[in-house]
């Protein structure tokens, strides 16, 4: 499968670059889980800011029409709070729990532009993500106390979700583009292995604001 996954991202480079974009974008996300967490209790999600970097490549195969992959490095997550209780049904106060997840994912796109000048579009696909590490840090009562967890044994390998955005393309030289792009990535598959409140699940949900700059090979059509 990952071999697969390199020949699609290798394959506009070696044989179509004379119609061909290769750049890197980076930016800030914002993050939430949504579902059920663990089996004794319910949480309301709340959203954390994380981070993405990567390469970006681009086959322009028709005057509106492009196909687009990535390859970046991102940080999904979510926070969640909750009251302590002990056995006398008395508040100890508030835990929160920031849940980091890394991932090596792999957006593939479809890029349709818009307009006689083509700068802005529109972008739909799906992307495909491999955990590498899971952070969690557990705040108790209020960050009187703190704990770093790093394991992945509680979390699935892959994350699968579906992704749409919009952008806008600025030509700042005849080769050089600068791209603004505002993309959400809906997660569809339960990334626990826990057993979670009422048979639910937990999936992923990032919203990135992306900055990139990419070269172009050839001429633009």
């Amino acid at each position: 499968m990952y071999k697969a996954l390199i020949i699609i991202l290798l394959f506009p480079f070696f044989s179509f670059s004379q119609d061909f974009k290769f750049g890197i974008e980076l930016g800030p996300s914002v993050n939430f889980l949504r579902g059920s967490y663990q089996l004794y209790y319910t949480y309301k999600p709340e959203p954390t800011i994380k981070y993405f970097a990567g390469l970006n490549f681009e086959y322009q195969f028709t005057e509106n029409f492009s196909l687009k992959t990535r390859l970046i490095f991102e940080n999904k997550g979510g926070l969640i709070s909750y009251k302590s209780i002990d056995g006398f049904d008395s508040s100890q106060g508030n835990v929160t729990r920031n849940f980091t997840y890394e991932y090596i994912s792999i957006p593939i796109l479809i890029k349709y532009k818009l307009g006689k000048q083509k700068r802005f579009y529109l972008t739909s696909g799906f992307s495909l993500g491999y955990l590498l590490q899971r952070r969690l840090r557990i705040n108790y009562f209020d960050q009187y106390q703190s704990e770093l967890i790093y394991s992945t044994c509680n979390t699935k390998k892959i994350d699968f979700g579906i992704l749409m955005g919009f952008g806008w393309d600025i030509q700042i030289s005849k080769k050089i583009n600068f791209t603004l792009e505002l993309n959400n990535n809906l997660g569809l598959i339960d990334t626990s292995n826990l057993e979670t409140y009422g048979e639910g699940d937990i999936k992923s949900n990032s919203s990135q604001l992306l900055f990139g700059f990419s070269y172009q090979f050839g001429k633009s059509k």
